[in-house]
């Protein structure tokens, strides 16, 4: 791998301002951004995302943060998907209201006979804070598939749906889900 590689999964792994680091600045184009408007740079200060090995055996978790710079947008939706376009064509699934439990729902505005939806894993907050002080949140989403990638936006609401710019996380290998301890 070289150097440049190394650097995009570690920026990917550790921390994530808006956005795909790694990918050209047609970043939203090529995974397939609909037709929901894209987030207003003013109303989002950052995204930050770290993974986690997760207390479920062979899940990840993810913690993503993120400040808003306005309090009216305190309850967004959560999209994802693992198809690169399954926001484009409607293959995702969203949690949504963010609320400790919550477990993913599939778009109902996609349907199909193949049932592709049913390839993108079932996940569920884990855990969510809201700190009214500086706008803030943190939410846990558990049950990520170790390995796969998961691309993500954030849906505000205001008169309209405003989206964050598409992110991605990989689900973390977890190599001692399997290891015993001695007794």
């Amino acid at each position: 791998m070289n150097s440049k590689g190394f650097l995009c999964k570690a920026t990917i792994a550790f921390v994530l301002i808006i956005g795909l680091p790694c990918l050209n600045n047609n970043n939203n184009a090529a995974l397939g951004q609909d037709t929901i408007n894209p987030l207003k740079q003013e109303i989002i200060e950052e995204i930050l995302t770290t993974v986690e090995c997760s207390d479920i055996p062979h899940k990840g978790k993810v913690v993503i943060s993120w400040i808003t710079r306005d309090a009216s947008f305190a309850n967004p939706q959560i999209d994802y998907t693992v198809f690169k376009s399954g926001f484009k064509t409607g293959q995702f699934k969203y949690l949504f209201p963010l609320d400790t439990g919550i477990r993913s729902m599939q778009n109902p505005n996609y349907k199909l006979a193949d049932k592709t939806n049913d390839r993108i894993p079932e996940l569920f907050v884990g855990d969510i804070k809201k700190y009214k002080s500086n706008n803030s949140t943190v939410i846990t989403i558990d049950g990520l598939e170790p390995g796969l990638t998961y691309f993500w936006r954030i849906i505000f609401r205001d008169r309209e749906m405003i989206s964050t710019k598409i992110f991605r996380v990989e689900g973390p290998i977890c190599p001692l889900d399997d290891f015993k301890e001695k007794e």
